[in-house]
C-alpha cells in the first residue's frame, strides 16, 4: 500500500507538470508544492517504524527549505497517526508558505516560534507565533491554504483554530482535545 501511494503521488506530479509547464506561474508552482509537501508528509508517516509520524519530525521536514536560524522549537515527543499527520503536515506547510510570503520568514531577522504540549487531561495546544516580519493583516480569503487551515485542522484534531493577526506578526493556536490519534511517544 505504501509504494502504491507513492507511486500515485508521482504519477500526479508527472502529470502536472505536464499539463501545467510552466506556462501557469504561480498558480502551477503552489500546485507542485502543495503535491511536494503531501507527498514528504506520507514518506514520515510511511517510514516510522509505528503506525503514524511524531510532531517534531514533522515540523522539522516541512520547514527544511528555510533557514533554521529563523525557528525556535520545543516541545514533547508526540505521535500523530497517519490521517492526522497529513493534515498537520499540510496546514504547516501553508503557515511557512505563508511566513515567506508575507510574514517572518519574508524578513531577514524574522522569526517563528513553535511550541507545543500535550496531556492526556489538557490535550494538545500548538502555537505558530512569528515575530520581526513585516506587519500582518487578515485577507479575508478563503482560499486553499485558508480552508485548510481554518476548516480541516480543527475538524481532523476535533478541536479548534485560532489565528490572531498582531502587530508583531501573526499567531496561529491549535488547540485539541485528548484522543486516540494523538499519544505520546
Amino acid at each position: 500500500m505504501k509504494h502504491r501511494v507513492k507511486n500515485i503521488l508521482t504519477t500526479v506530479l508527472a502529470i502536472a507538470r505536464q499539463t501545467l509547464g510552466d506556462g501557469l506561474g504561480q498558480a502551477a508552482d503552489t500546485f507542485r508544492s502543495r503535491l511536494m509537501a503531501l507527498a514528504r508528509a506520507q514518506d514520515l508517516v510511511t517510514n516510522e517504524q509505528r503506525d503514524g509520524a511524531d510532531l517534531r519530525d514533522i515540523i522539522n521536514e516541512v520547514i527544511a527549505p528555510y533557514p533554521a536560524k529563523q525557528f525556535v522549537i520545543t516541545g514533547p515527543p508526540i505521535l500523530l497517526l497517519p490521517r492526522t499527520a497529513l493534515a498537520f503536515a499540510l496546514g504547516l506547510h501553508e503557515l511557512a508558505t505563508n511566513a515567506a510570503k508575507y510574514g517572518a520568514l519574508s524578513a531577514e531577522d524574522g522569526v517563528v516560534s513553535i511550541d507545543w504540549q500535550y496531556s492526556e487531561d489538557a490535550g494538545l495546544k500548538f502555537v505558530w507565533r512569528e515575530a520581526g516580519g513585516p506587519t500582518v493583516s487578515e485577507s479575508g480569503g478563503t482560499g486553499f491554504g485558508s480552508v485548510l487551515i481554518k476548516e480541516v485542522l480543527p475538524a481532523e484534531f476535533m478541536g479548534e483554530v485560532m489565528m490572531e493577526f498582531e502587530s508583531t506578526g501573526l499567531i496561529c493556536r491549535l488547540t485539541a482535545p485528548a484522543w486516540e490519534d494523538l499519544a505520546t511517544v
